[in-house]
């Protein structure tokens, strides 16, 4: 019978082990990355193509004033704000922004507004979307959907929107300028 001897890897071969196992592991990172980074590429690729094809359909959206239809709680209606409205077509557009909102605090919205019904400048229907910074929810985004109207030239519009009561606050009725970019 032979005897079989095994033998521990000496320190300089379990020191090459690990350094051939960095190596590996170090090759996959970065082959991981490269794929992220051109995945990442690609979708800031895309996204610029996008907004490059949609450039004369963008409005810089000023939001600025509100009428709440109950008053007692002195409402906030000087409703400062930005946004962006990007036209998809004449019908739907997305929008997005902030503004000092009824209580005083940031808020946040976007959405898609559609707007099937044309008379001339005006085109009215709704807006979909979701909004943060109210109380009912300690700030958390909520859905929200309200009737929204436009008024509108090739370079400059009015938005306006009715927005409903949330949680102990009241309806409101708010006005958006909108400059074409």
């Amino acid at each position: 019978m032979t005897d079989v001897q095994v033998h521990a890897p000496s320190e300089k071969q379990d020191k090459l082990g690990t350094a051939q196992g960095d190596a590996a592991a170090q090759a996959s990172l970065n082959l991981s990355l490269e794929s992220q980074a051109a995945q990442n590429k690609t979708i800031v690729t895309d996204a610029v193509t996008w907004l490059e094809k949609h450039r004369d359909d963008m409005w810089l959206v000023v939001s600025g004033a509100s009428y709440h239809l109950k008053q007692e709680n002195h409402p906030n209606q000087k409703n400062w704000g930005l946004g962006l409205e990007i036209k998809l077509d004449s019908d739907r557009s997305i929008v997005l922004g902030q503004y000092r909102n009824s209580i005083n605090n940031e808020s946040h919205y976007g959405g898609i507004t559609y707007l099937p019904w044309h008379f001339g400048p005006v085109s009215a229907g709704g807006m979909f979307g979701i909004i943060d910074g109210y109380r009912p929810l300690h700030g958390k985004p909520i859905p929200i959907v309200m009737p929204f109207a436009t008024i509108e030239n090739k370079n400059f519009g009015v938005n306006i929107m009715a927005m409903p009561p949330i949680g102990d606050l009241s309806a409101v009725i708010g006005a958006q300028l909108k400059f074409k970019f």
